[in-house]
């Protein structure tokens, strides 16, 4: 007689959790990835990638358009979906997606990100949402490969084609006064 091996049961499917993690991802570095990889062991993660003109209000013009950042976020393994982030405030896009948790560094604490974050706590709190901070990476940042890229010097063709990406990003102002 033939005998079959049964398989084993399966448990059932527990729906996957959702992580939202914010960026600008302009200069990627080993800290993006390790975010990445700690939300990726919580859920599914989606990334809120900031728009030109959000990171341009608050900082630098990135070096990369929002379609590039996001091509390249795309395709980091275990990326579910990348969505424009059209200013700092996390809440509209919260809303839409209602995710399970929020990851960010605790680097946020202090100063007006401070009250960003009250905002996501108080915002997650309407459908049990979490807020997950995770210790700040040592290391290369962001901030210091702009540093070292601004060492090397640029040239006037590199500053003209920043200027035309910055007047795209950023709203002109006209003020007039008549004597």
């Amino acid at each position: 007689m033939h005998n079959q091996a049964t398989p084993p049961e399966t448990p059932k499917s527990v729906p996957s959790k959702t992580v939202y993690i914010a960026m600008s991802a302009d200069l990627l570095t080993p800290n993006h990835v390790s975010i990445i990889q700690e939300a990726r062991a919580l859920g599914q993660v989606v990334i809120g990638l900031l728009i030109d003109s959000a990171i341009a209000g608050y900082q630098r013009l990135p070096y990369m358009r929002y379609e590039q950042r996001k091509v390249v976020l795309e395709n980091i393994v275990g990326v579910k979906e990348v969505v424009a982030q059209e200013s700092l405030d996390y809440v509209p896009n919260l809303l839409k997606i209602k995710p399970d948790y929020v990851l960010h560094r605790d680097d946020w604490n202090t100063g007006v990100v401070r009250e960003t974050r009250q905002r996501v706590i108080e915002t997650l709190n309407q459908w049990g949402g979490e807020l997950v901070e995770a210790d700040h990476m040592p290391g290369i940042t962001a901030t210091s490969l702009n540093r070292a890229i601004q060492e090397v010097g640029t040239t006037p063709q590199i500053r003209l084609s920043m200027l035309k990406r910055l007047l795209e990003a950023k709203p002109l102002i006209r003020i007039m006064r008549s004597a």
